[in-house]
């Protein structure tokens, strides 16, 4: 996490805080059973979705949490780049992006939008084994929340691509 975050943020500390989860109007978690692991930030998660914040959760797990999910995304081990990749070329193709930040605060985007070309969600659902529409409807959800957050735990640190996935978690987050 450290590593990945100095990357693409100058700083490895968590980007927002846990009295912030209460404003969200969307919450992605990807590679964390956060209710179990972390069980302030799942409690304060819950009181969201009470609020009427949507949960999405991308584990393979059935983790407590996608009990309250609109959309649970359970892709095989390990292939967490390629469904993020793939919300991310969604998300661009769609024009969902917010350009004027990406021109103002952001490097290397059209790097990035090169690099995401080549993860159709049709392919990519094949790899990761979900549905092609499932990805695409992460995407739009995530791109369209006014306030959206994105958390992630020791299940996509823990791989030997866990800096990358916590980089590609930075750009989506950017975009």
């Amino acid at each position: 996490t450290v590593a990945g975050l100095v990357m693409s943020f100058g700083s490895g500390a968590m980007t927002n805080s846990i009295g912030e989860i209460k404003d969200c109007d969307l919450i992605f978690v990807i590679g964390s059973n956060t209710t179990e692991g972390h069980p302030v930030i799942g409690l304060e998660m819950k009181k969201a979705y009470k609020r009427g914040a949507k949960i999405v959760v991308a584990d393979p797990r059935e983790i407590p949490l996608v009990e309250f999910s609109e959309l649970h995304i359970a892709q095989r081990p390990g292939t967490d780049i390629p469904l993020l990749n793939a919300m991310m070329k969604v998300i661009i193709e769609e024009g969902l992006h917010d350009e004027e930040f990406i021109a103002s605060r952001t490097e290397g985007f059209e790097e990035l939008r090169e690099t995401v070309s080549k993860y159709d969600p049709e392919e990519v659902a094949s790899i990761c084994g979900v549905d092609a529409e499932d990805i695409r409807r992460a995407a739009r959800m995530y791109a369209t929340a006014d306030k959206a957050a994105i958390f992630y735990t020791m299940g996509i640190t823990e791989h030997t691509c866990g800096t990358d996935n916590v980089r590609t978690i930075a750009n989506l987050a950017l975009l």
